[in-house]
C-alpha cells in the first residue's frame, strides 16, 4: 500500500524540485527599468555585445535615437544590430515627422530704376531683369512675412516686409531714390543736353544779338489788362534790352543796360501804371531770356539737380539750380527744351517769379521761344504775355537801337 502511495506521489515531488531549481537560476541583469541613452553609452565597450543586446531585449530603452546619438554610439563601437535593436525597442519615442512646409504663391518684385539687386531676408536672391523677378518656393515661416531689400548703386536702398500666404500670389513694386551724388550727375547731364538743344556755343552767339516784334498782353497789378503792339532788343553779352509797346496811338519805350535804364514816348504813359509795370517786366525778359538764364547758371557755377536722367522722347524732367543767394527750378520738355522756370531768392524776395516757354523756332543756329509768359508771384494776373511773329539774329546792332 505504502508502495502505491510513494510511486503516486514520486512525480509530484519531482516537479517540485526542478520549479524550485528554475527559480534560483533566474538572471537579475535582464531585469529593471528601460535602458537610457547614458546607460547604453556606458556599456557599449564595457560588456560583451550580446550581453548587452539581450538586456535592451529584456528591458528596453526610454528613448528613440537621434542622428547625434546613432553617431556616438557607433563612434563608440556599438554594433549596427544594437542599434536596430534600440530603434525597434524606443520606436513608441520616435519624433512624429515634421510638418511639410507651407508654400507662399509666387512673389513678384518690381524696381525702379532697372536693375536692382534683391535680398530676402538677408541672402542674396539675385538681380531684376528689365525691372522685375519672380520668386517661388518661398517657406512660410513662424513669422509670415519675408524681408526684402531693393539695392542699386548709386540710389538710396529699400526695405520692405511684404506678408505672404500659402499658395497666393504677391507683387510688390518699389521706386529707389537716386542719391545727392546721383541727382547731381542726373542734372549735370541734363543741363548739357538743354544748351546743346539750343544750339551751344556757336548758337549762343547767334541769339544773343537779336530782334523781335510781335504783340503783347500786359496785366497791371491788379489784374488791369491791355494789348500792345511790341518791339524788342536784346544784346545778351553787354547787359542791355530794349522794350517798345505801341497802340491806340500811343507809344513807350524802356531801355535797359546793367542797372541804368532809359525811358522815352507818349507823355500820357510816361509816369503811369504802364510804365512802371514795363520798368518791371523789361528786367524780367533781358534776365529770363534761355540764353541769359543758362549763362548765369554756368558761370556762378550754380548746383543742378535732377530727380532724374533726361531722356531725350521720354518724360519731363526737372531741374534745381541752387546758387549762394539765388536757384531757379527748369522744366525740360522731351525735346531737350526749357518749357518753365521759377525763381527763388535766399532772402524770399521776388520769389515765385515765373516764366513760360512755347513755340521755339530757329535763329541763326540756336533756337528761342516766339512765346513768353513772365509773372510775378503776387498775383496771378500779373505780368506780360509776349506773342513775337519775328525774332532774328542781328550780331551788328548798335547801342544807338538800344537808345544809347
Amino acid at each position: 500500500m505504502w508502495l502505491g502511495i510513494a510511486l503516486m506521489l514520486a512525480p509530484v515531488c519531482l516537479v517540485q524540485a526542478q520549479t524550485k531549481k528554475k527559480q534560483t537560476k533566474a538572471d537579475p541583469f535582464l531585469t529593471g527599468p528601460p535602458w537610457t541613452f547614458e546607460e547604453v553609452l556606458r556599456g557599449v565597450g564595457a560588456l560583451f555585445p550580446a550581453r548587452l543586446e539581450a538586456a535592451v531585449e529584456a528591458s528596453g530603452v526610454d528613448f528613440f535615437p537621434t542622428e547625434a546619438e546613432e553617431k556616438q554610439l557607433r563612434q563608440a563601437g556599438a554594433p549596427e544590430t544594437l542599434i536596430e535593436l534600440i530603434e525597434k525597442k524606443g520606436a513608441s519615442y520616435k519624433p512624429p515627422p515634421p510638418p511639410k512646409p507651407v508654400t507662399a504663391g509666387v512673389l513678384t518684385l518690381t524696381c525702379a530704376p532697372v536693375e536692382c539687386n534683391i535680398e530676402i531676408n538677408g541672402k542674396p536672391a539675385g538681380f531684376t531683369k528689365a525691372g522685375v523677378k519672380h520668386v517661388e518656393g518661398l517657406v512660410i515661416g513662424p513669422a509670415p512675412a519675408v524681408i526684402v531689400d531693393f539695392k542699386k548703386e548709386g540710389y538710396i536702398g529699400q526695405q520692405v516686409s511684404i506678408p505672404l500666404k500659402a499658395g497666393v500670389a504677391v507683387a510688390k513694386a518699389v521706386t529707389l531714390a537716386p542719391t545727392i551724388e546721383t541727382q547731381e550727375k542726373f542734372g549735370h547731364d541734363a543741363l548739357n543736353s538743354v544748351l546743346l538743344k539750343l544750339g551751344g556755343k556757336e548758337g549762343w552767339r547767334d541769339v544773343g544779338m537779336l530782334r523781335a516784334a510781335g504783340s503783347a498782353n500786359l496785366f497791371q497789378t491788379g489784374g488791369t489788362r491791355s494789348e500792345w503792339s511790341v518791339d524788342a532788343r536784346l544784346n545778351a553779352q553787354a547787359s542791355m534790352a530794349y522794350l517798345e509797346i505801341s497802340g491806340a496811338g500811343l507809344k513807350y519805350w524802356i531801355s535797359l543796360k546793367g542797372s541804368d535804364s532809359k525811358v522815352g514816348g507818349s507823355g500820357k504813359l510816361k509816369g503811369g501804371p504802364v510804365a512802371l509795370e514795363m520798368e518791371k517786366i523789361v528786367r524780367q525778359y533781358r534776365e529770363l531770356q534761355p540764353i541769359t538764364l543758362l549763362s548765369r547758371i554756368v558761370n556762378q557755377k550754380m548746383t543742378v539737380i535732377a530727380p532724374s536722367p533726361f531722356v531725350e522722347g521720354g518724360a519731363e524732367v526737372t531741374l534745381k539750380a541752387s546758387g549762394a543767394t539765388e536757384s531757379y527750378t527748369l522744366t525740360i520738355t522731351p525735346g531737350g527744351l526749357p518749357a518753365r522756370a521759377v525763381y527763388e531768392s535766399a532772402s524770399g524776395l521776388g520769389s515765385g517769379l515765373s516764366v513760360v516757354y512755347g513755340d521755339y523756332v530757329n535763329v541763326g543756329k540756336g533756337k528761342l521761344p516766339r512765346v513768353m509768359d513772365i509773372r510775378f508771384a503776387d498775383q496771378a494776373q500779373h505780368g506780360m504775355e509776349f506773342h513775337f511773329e519775328t525774332i532774328t539774329s542781328d550780331p551788328k546792332l548798335s547801342d544807338k537801337e538800344f537808345h544809347r
